[in-house]
């Protein structure tokens, strides 16, 4: 429905801790040893991974969004040290500020939940993505919410693509995140281009930015 984009977008306020399990269709692998359940790994980070570039609002301050430039969009990749299993399950770990602020290493809680599953056998990807909006312009929020939704897919579409470097399970990929971050995940799970098309705050030639390049694949 057109007006799908509108009424999730109010949640934007919202500090609550929101998960999309994604594509997941069927139970997971063997929990082998308190796999997924119990802390049993070291963790390797690596940080600033690319996976993708789009337009971006040049921000802050906030100009127009007629005003962009080509953002190179980058993961931190948190992995299990030592793990033997050679595909495992991946998590999309999006961080929260309302669209306007945030990182991938500014909140101690977010970096912490990222060690959180990567002790326990999944790979994390804590992405970048694009930030900024008009706060005196409702279409101005949706439309920043839908380029992030953008941002959790096009890191999917490269998680899935890079499956066998990163060790990723394709089957079980899942997204998630505090606030925005959260937001951004339901968006990327449950609104389809068909309504974006349909809505016509949506429509490319207002809605500069809403479009992420990177692989191809379908999600």
């Amino acid at each position: 429905m057109p007006h799908t984009l509108r009424l999730l977008s109010i949640c934007i306020y919202l500090c609550a801790l929101s998960w999309c399990d994604i594509w997941a269709q069927t139970p997971p692998p063997s929990c082998t040893n308190h796999r997924y359940i119990d802390p049993i790994f070291d963790v390797s980070v690596q940080y600033g991974v690319n996976y993708g570039n789009a337009p971006a609002v040049i921000y802050p301050p906030y100009i127009a969004e007629t005003a962009t430039y080509n953002k190179s969009l980058n993961f931190d990749l948190y992995t299990p040290v030592s793990d033997t299993f050679a595909y495992r399950p991946a998590i999309v770990m999006v961080f929260g500020g309302a669209f306007l602020v945030g990182g991938t290493t500014l909140q101690p809680q977010f970096v912490e939940f990222c060690r959180y599953f990567a002790r326990r056998g999944y790979v994390v990807a804590a992405i970048d993505y694009r930030l900024g909006f008009n706060i005196l312009n409702g279409d101005s929020g949706i439309r920043a919410v839908y380029r992030a939704s953008q941002d959790v897919k096009s890191a999917v579409r490269h998680l899935k693509y890079n499956a066998a470097t990163y060790g990723i399970d394709t089957n079980y990929v899942f997204s998630g995140g505090n606030s925005a971050g959260g937001i951004a995940s339901i968006h990327a799970a449950y609104v389809s281009e068909a309504e974006r098309y349909a809505y016509d705050i949506m429509d490319p030639a207002s809605a500069v930015g809403c479009s992420t390049m990177g692989q191809t694949w379908v999600v």
